[in-house]
């Protein structure tokens, strides 16, 4: 007994703090782009939110190790958070896996158009749009004051250098791709099309909030 509390005392006093790790945690990770001008804070500013246990996305400076992060990207990863001591350190995560990358990208026309679910940040690319609201996911269909956000069509989406496979479809549209040609078209839609020659592409825009 009398080693075990030698043992604890000798590791706040040498300052060696041991990690605990607990169960695995689903995270949306954003890095908020510009300077965040708070006296003492890291460099790295990120919102992140636990999509299984909160609405609320936090302000945070987290380590996960095996991450590298690209700048106005968002990633939705598994992840262990340890616990470390003292309490007051910021939160470090061990990632156990990417599940899907929201990759930032230029806006469209003079109208600065975005991807569904994304929006137009300070240094002037679309980003993830966190802001849409409590359920914001690529793809979803941004509301402001009772106005319906506008959006980039597929073909509008190649134009800025998105990939045919990687294009966000409006929420409940699926992606379908011919002859190197996205199209998103209703679910009632797919089983004629494929009978055409198209093919069925991974879904980027589906809600991870399941």
């Amino acid at each position: 007994m009398k080693i075990c509390i030698l043992m604890i005392i000798g590791l706040f006093v040498f300052g060696v703090y041991p990690a605990f790790a607990e169960e695995p945690l689903d995270l949306l990770i954003s890095p908020l782009i510009g300077e965040i001008n708070v006296p003492g804070s890291p460099s790295d500013v990120f919102i992140i939110r636990d999509i299984k246990n909160s609405l609320t996305w936090e302000l945070t400076h987290p380590k996960i190790e095996g991450l590298d992060y690209v700048e106005g990207n968002t990633y939705l990863v598994s992840v262990k958070k340890l616990l470390t001591l003292p309490l007051v350190e910021f939160s470090k995560y061990e990632l156990i896996e990417i599940k899907q990358v929201f990759k930032s990208h230029e806006p469209y026309s003079w109208k600065s158009l975005c991807v569904p679910g994304y929006h137009v940040w300070i240094d002037g690319n679309c980003v993830f749009a966190f802001r849409c609201s409590e359920y914001a996911y690529p793809g979803k269909l941004c509301v402001t004051n009772s106005v319906e956000q506008d959006y980039l069509r597929p073909l509008q989406q190649e134009k800025v250098g998105i990939l045919p496979e990687d294009v966000i479809c409006l929420e409940s549209l699926q992606l379908v791709i011919n002859d190197n040609i996205p199209a998103c078209v209703k679910s009632s839609s797919v089983d004629k099309l494929l009978e055409r020659g198209f093919i069925l592409a991974k879904n980027n825009n589906e809600s991870p909030y399941v």
